[in-house]
């Protein structure tokens, strides 16, 4: 069966309704539409969040700050070796145009995670003893020989993931990102509950999540992924060899960037101790996490098509992605920091100093969070940048941290770190935007976005200053508007656009 005829987005047929003419709705409306799928995954994504912000008070009463360093060097090595668990395979899943040579590679991506596990496995039980003395992190020791069931499992839903995305059910990928996010919160307050303090509740329930978030791919995908043979006519080593320019391409760069990410939690814990490095991973994660889940959804939906368009449709489209971001990344953010001082009756007494961290990793994670889901490194074949920017992001945030601890103090070091880091994101939306030859507008869409969130939430909190209720009503209705302004700028293109 060839990929149209099974659900592919682009196979719709020429007696299709032209929904585009109802504007948003209808491209939500549109099956296999850009704004349908990304509506989708981003929905389940808001949603399995909002559960994760909704539990963090929670959290951060039964695991105090040292469990969160130690639960955020698991993650990060989790997230560098688990980004290239599949040897980027998963990225060729949406090429051939036969489903049955798209589901040998998803097979071989799933194959390929499990073996990087395995061999995960063996290296930490033999280099495990020597990190965990380097990081001086003795409570970490148990946990890393589960870090490679983790690499396992990350590996594993990527491939299955992509499969299902080609099959055009994103709602199947959506709903385990939400089962993966329900299982562990569910699992880390039960645990924590149970166990009281120390990681294992955190990692445990974090390998409780993947597990069960895999475990929504596996139905349907069983006989044609996992237990299917090889593509008619197509030997395993054939479709590596026809297919494996863009995952060798790619791993490299997902490696760097990986690591350029999640080498910090590591750095902190060595230098700053295990109070600080808990405050900083936390309240990046904090940030991070439903911006990454949002920006990763636009980005698969849309990397494989944009190398089918031209370069002007290319442009409209990562433009019209671009200002949607902006708007919408930058009122939660500008919340965050504005009502920052909160952060202690929030969260509990002992992580009051987030007070001092979140503005700064608000404005570093909004930038971030922009340039991420249009810095499409990959569709325009600009490798070496991708690099250049990795390794330039990775030394300068290096030598912000040398500095500040040499110079001005552990906090202040922390601080810096956070504005090199936010100035970085801030010229990579700049770079992209002349690469583009869209700067102005990726300058207006930056600065109109943060300078009205910010302007609303100033307003908002000395609402909240007169009356709490007013300060709600304040915040609702600014919600209302940035959600206006979000849809204005997320307007799709005529009917019959590739774009729509």
């Amino acid at each position: 069966m060839s990929r149209r005829s099974a659900g592919n987005p682009e196979g719709g047929g020429e007696g299709a309704p032209a929904l585009g003419s109802f504007g948003f709705l209808g491209l939500l409306l549109t099956p296999g539409s850009l704004a349908r799928q990304t509506a989708g995954l981003s929905g389940a994504a808001a949603a399995g969040q909002a559960l994760l912000l909704l539990s963090t008070p929670l959290l951060t009463r039964l695991y105090p700050p040292g469990d969160f360093a130690l639960y955020a060097v698991y993650a990060a090595l989790v997230a560098v070796v688990g980004v290239v668990a599949a040897g980027r395979l998963e990225m060729a899943v949406a090429l051939p145009q036969e489903d049955s040579a798209g589901a040998a590679l998803a097979r071989l991506a799933v194959g390929a995670s499990l073996l990087t596990g395995a061999l995960a496995a063996l290296v930490l039980g033999l280099v495990g003893p020597a990190l965990v003395r380097i990081l001086d992190a003795p409570a970490l020791a148990p946990w890393l020989l589960p870090a490679a069931a983790s690499i396992a499992l990350a590996g594993a839903t990527q491939g299955l993931s992509y499969w299902w995305l080609r099959r055009g059910a994103a709602g199947r990928v959506a709903g385990s990102r939400a089962v993966q996010v329900a299982g562990l919160v569910s699992g880390q307050l039960a645990l924590g509950a149970f166990w009281g303090g120390g990681p294992r509740g955190l990692v445990l329930g974090m390998v409780l999540g993947q597990a069960v978030g895999l475990a929504v791919l596996l139905p349907g995908a069983l006989r044609p992924v996992i237990l299917g043979g090889a593509a008619a006519g197509t030997s395993a080593r054939e479709l590596l060899d026809r297919y494996r320019g863009m995952p060798l391409n790619a791993l490299q760069t997902a490696f760097l960037n990986a690591l350029a990410k999640n080498l910090f939690p590591l750095v902190f814990l060595r230098t700053l101790g295990a109070l600080a490095t808990g405050l900083v991973t936390f309240a990046e994660r904090l940030l991070t996490a439903p911006v990454g889940m949002l920006t990763q959804a636009l980005w698969q939906v849309t990397h494989t098509r944009l190398g089918s368009l031209g370069r002007e449709r290319r442009r409209a489209l990562l433009l019209r992605i671009h200002g949607a971001l902006a708007f919408a990344l930058a009122w939660p953010l500008a919340l965050v920091a504005v009502f920052a001082d909160l952060a202690g009756r929030v969260f509990g007494a002992q992580w009051a100093e987030l007070a001092g961290l979140l503005p700064w990793f608000a404005a570093m994670v909004y930038l971030n969070g922009v340039s991420n889901a249009t810095s499409y490194f990959l569709a325009f074949e600009q490798y070496r940048a991708e690099v250049a920017f990795n390794v330039s992001l990775v030394v300068a945030r290096l030598l912000a941290l040398l500095f500040g601890l040499l110079y001005l103090g552990p906090m202040a070091a922390i601080l810096l770190y956070a504005a090199v880091s936010a100035l970085f994101y801030l010229a990579l939306n700049l770079w992209w935007g002349r690469f583009l030859g869209t700067l102005p507008r990726f300058l207006a869409h930056l600065v109109t976005g943060a300078g009205l969130a910010l302007g609303a939430a100033v307003l908002c909190k000395g609402a909240a200053a007169a009356s709490p209720w007013l300060g709600a009503g304040a915040v609702a209705a600014a919600s209302v508007v940035a959600g206006a302004l979000v849809l204005r700028r997320w307007r799709g293109p005529a009917p019959g656009s590739a774009l729509a």
